[in-house]
């Protein structure tokens, strides 16, 4: 410590902990760093062991008090988690089995997640990893964190978890979380409120992802999807897939755009279906006397304009 008159002491102090409870280790984070997320930490995080940790206070006299927020280089902390527990946003179930790190420098926090999961309400499991929780001016509500983290997991689970606020993009989808099947992984970015008081609806979100031979249970605008592939990425105004598929067993590549509640964007669907001699025998019996080979089919349809249909006969051959 270094004590002058007629100003705050100035401290110089580094603190050290190894494999000690989270729930102790909480209390070495100083009050007046952070305060936003300090009080978010102490609140959410649970559970687990520090595997290491440090802290530096170096504060010059008249420092302490004179109204100005401590900057980086002079207080500051690391630590690594294992085992532990933090909780999220919205309806969204807290990350469990966490294994990362939680650093702060001033007034910005930033917590990083190697590994953890995320139990939903149905019991079914998400995988969670390279997870990042950015908070910047903690001082300064409204006191807001950037989530950016990779999911991994069966459809069911993935699109449960998207189902639940703030998220809340299958409500507009229509389908429910048990009518798929088949394996996703993705990216989830959202904004977390670490406070009270703040409208859920200001809030972004972006969620990417990756499917592969996902199928839905009962049929989509009348077609049975199977054996899908590709991504789906989805904001607060739209849903945007991209996929390779089977429509009621036919091969067909499907790009979508669909909107969501009352953005305004506009709807757009364009699937091409590759037709050979067997399904198209299946589909169109007596056909086969006109045309034989591939066909490729077009169905291009837009929110306010007619559907259109085309086909490429360049690879097949007419007997007229």
């Amino acid at each position: 410590f270094a004590f002058v008159a007629d100003a705050a002491p100035g401290i110089f102090l580094d603190m050290t902990v190894e494999s000690m409870p989270v729930t102790h280790v909480k209390q070495l984070w100083p009050w007046f760093a952070g305060s936003g997320a300090r009080n978010w930490v102490l609140t959410n995080f649970f559970g687990g062991e520090v595997l290491k940790g440090a802290v530096t206070y170096h504060v010059e006299p008249g420092r302490i008090g004179n109204g100005v927020p401590l900057a980086a280089d002079e207080i500051f902390g690391r630590f690594e988690v294992h085992d532990s527990r933090f909780d999220t946003a919205g309806a969204i179930p807290p990350i469990r089995d966490a294994n990362g790190t939680v650093a702060f420098a001033g007034n910005t926090v930033d917590i990083t997640l190697s590994s953890g999961g995320v139990y939903l309400p149905s019991g079914k499991r998400v995988d969670a990893s390279n997870g990042k929780l950015a908070i910047k001016q903690a001082n300064r509500p409204p006191v807001i964190g950037r989530l950016d983290i990779d999911v991994a997991g069966d459809a069911p689970a993935i699109a449960e978890l998207a189902s639940l606020e703030p998220i809340d993009a299958m409500r507009h989808v229509g389908i429910a979380p048990e009518e798929f099947t088949g394996k996703v992984t993705g990216n989830v970015k959202a904004d977390i409120p670490l406070q009270k008081g703040i409208d859920p609806k200001t809030l972004g979100w972006h969620v990417e992802l990756a499917v592969s031979d996902l199928a839905i249970a009962r049929p989509l605008d009348g077609q049975k999807v199977t054996e899908a592939r590709g991504t789906i990425v989805i904001d607060p105004d739209r849903a945007v897939i991209t996929t390779k598929a089977k429509l009621n067993d036919i091969p067909a590549e499907i790009a979508m755009v669909e909107p969501i509640g009352r953005s305004g964007v506009k709807k757009e669907r364009t699937i091409d279906l590759s037709l050979d001699d067997k399904t198209r025998d299946r589909l169109f019996p007596g056909l086969s006397r006109l045309v034989s080979g591939p066909v490729e089919v077009r169905v291009d349809a837009a929110s306010g304009s007619p559907r259109r249909l085309s086909a490429d006969l360049r690879g097949a051959r007419l007997s007229v």
